[in-house]
């Protein structure tokens, strides 16, 4: 069971780094009828390309300047009547490209008059074919449920998209887009050895997977994307309760989950709360709590830390971090007797009607 989740795990690697290496033509295509500067971006999507959505808007801004925001498809009426056609960028992200949300919110927006990209890995979907122009995620085919390689290689592609178009644009600094993509390199680089730690450190942890209740996760700045998408695949395999919270968040009065057997994993991103995350899960684990640290930032050893490589660049937790919380999927599904490569209801999409 999970053996093909597995193999896409394996597969984000080279999935990863044919993304980069041939940025330049991928990217080409939606950048030349993109060269009149948006004022604004509002990216789009469910699931998991939501949170691929807030990790990409999160690094708009900060990188290049440009306001942005994600938002999910049926909360777009508001900003529909206060927004600029003519100033926004509209960035509709799917997988598949058959959420219906998202194809009903882009044919809503395109009768306003607004742009739209449509970011898919299928460029026949019906989101790919309501946009203004396409561009493709090429992460291969992903058959399973829970997203693995599809949505990190939506990140990347939404990562490499705002470069592309600041370039374009003349928006954000030259320097910091070189060291920004040296860092990635580094990611890639080290990510199969980091996948094969995670393997081991889940297998002799399987046994814990196995009983946990519940789990909350936290993480800190944009370390807080990979905890949201962890949370959602630990959800999807292991069929228990998932959260992630923002580490200050959870310190502002969310302490009731601080009790004996009840499972606690912690995603330090940044150097400035390492402290006080680690006096946090010395504090839990007193009272009785389980807890598990995934980093690559200088920890203290255990058998509950998984020590990963990778740099100190929170936007790239995705990559160093997250395959982590896969894997932990893969295994702890394993070890519930879940088969998490087929769908628990396979009818539920259509009685629902949420995919076309």
């Amino acid at each position: 069971m999970a053996r093909r989740m597995l193999e896409y795990i394996k597969e984000q690697p080279e999935v990863w780094r044919k993304i980069t290496d041939g940025r330049e033509s991928l990217f080409q295509g939606a950048v030349e009828k993109l060269q009149q500067p948006a004022k604004r971006i509002v990216i789009l999507g469910s699931g998991s390309s939501y949170i691929a959505s807030m990790a990409a808007a999160d690094l708009y801004e900060k990188m290049l300047g440009l306001e942005a925001a994600a938002v999910v498809p049926t909360r777009l009426d508001g900003l529909l009547r206060l927004l600029n056609p003519e100033e926004t960028l509209l960035i509709a992200v799917s997988q598949s490209g058959k959420s219906t949300s998202t194809i009903d919110a882009v044919k809503k927006w395109k009768a306003r008059g607004f742009r739209i990209l449509a970011v898919t890995a299928d460029e026949q979907s019906p989101v790919a074919k309501e946009g203004d122009i396409h561009q493709f995620i090429a992460c291969g085919e992903e058959t399973v449920g829970p997203k693995t390689k599809g949505m990190t290689a939506t990140v990347l592609t939404l990562y490499f998209l705002g470069l592309a178009l600041g370039r374009a644009w003349n928006l954000g600094d030259h320097g910091d887009s070189d060291r920004f993509l040296e860092e990635l390199n580094q990611a890639i680089d080290a990510a199969p050895s980091n996948i094969e730690k995670s393997i081991e450190f889940c297998r002799n942890q399987a046994d814990l997977l196995a009983v946990i209740p519940h789990v909350t996760i936290l993480s800190e700045d944009a370390g807080y994307y990979a905890a949201q998408e962890g949370a959602l695949k630990l959800l999807e395999t292991l069929y228990i309760p998932a959260v992630a919270y923002e580490f200050e968040e959870y310190l502002h009065g969310v302490n009731n989950t601080i009790a004996p057997g009840m499972c606690h994993l912690y995603l330090p991103a940044s150097e400035k709360n390492v402290e006080r995350m680690a006096a946090l899960d010395h504090y839990t684990r007193e009272k009785g709590c389980i807890n598990l640290i995934i980093t690559v930032l200088d920890w203290e050893e255990g058998s509950h830390v998984l020590k990963l490589s990778g740099n100190q660049n929170p936007y790239l937790s995705i990559f160093e971090t997250l395959p982590a919380f896969q894997v932990m999927s893969v295994f702890g599904s394993e070890r519930r007797n879940i088969d998490c490569d087929k769908p628990k209801f396979p009818d539920f999409y259509g009685v629902l009607n949420t995919k076309a």
